[in-house]
């Protein structure tokens, strides 16, 4: 079943965890948490689930949606953009300012529910999420790296920079990322129209 996938993944949080009360950490996650997943919410995604101080989100699963991995991007520009506010009401209140890494991967994917006959969750797995989370785990503070699938994709509605391939855990061959500045003028109202 093709579906988007996106991971994303505070930087350096568990070093900043360290130095901060507990009820801080969460408080900061909490509030983090609730502005993410707004955007996602908006732009048509799901939450999977959250691992830490990381969210895995999909598109296009259980229902199709041929503009899927246009609403993940928009949801992880629309991210970032509520990182500056939100970084700007933690440096005011003393806190520190958190860097929010992104990786979009498309293609097949497994989903349906996983666990067991205590607990089960709706989910999808496969290589492409595992991508994903490889290309989350390559990007820098604020970055949204995507792959070679999502650009085939959606590659010609954006402003992005091709970048050096790289070897990533779980891969023999290395592996194309294009780092995603926005939508290119136009694309964006034109593609959400549709």
């Amino acid at each position: 079943m093709p579906a988007v996938v996106m991971f994303t993944d505070i930087r350096g949080f568990t070093r900043m965890s360290e130095k901060m009360d507990p009820q801080a950490v969460i408080g900061i996650l909490n509030e983090y948490f609730e502005k993410m997943v707004g955007v996602i919410n908006a732009n048509g995604g799901h939450i999977d689930k959250f691992i830490g101080d990381a969210i895995m989100a999909y598109w296009g699963v259980p229902d199709p949606d041929p503009d899927a991995a246009r609403r993940a991007i928009a949801a992880a520009l629309g991210m970032r953009h509520e990182m500056e506010a939100l970084n700007a009401k933690f440096l005011a209140q003393g806190l520190p300012q958190i860097g929010t890494g992104f990786g979009i991967n498309a293609g097949d994917v497994v989903a349906g529910s996983l666990g067991s006959s205590d607990r089960m969750e709706y989910t999808v797995i496969g290589d492409v999420v595992n991508t994903a989370q490889r290309a989350e785990s390559n990007a820098m503070a604020q970055q949204i790296l995507i792959t070679e699938a999502v650009w085939k994709i959606v590659g010609d509605q954006l402003d992005a920079d091709s970048l050096e391939p790289r070897l990533v855990k779980g891969r023999t061959e290395p592996v194309l990322f294009w780092s995603v500045k926005g939508f290119k003028s136009g694309a964006a109202s034109k593609s959400a129209a549709s």
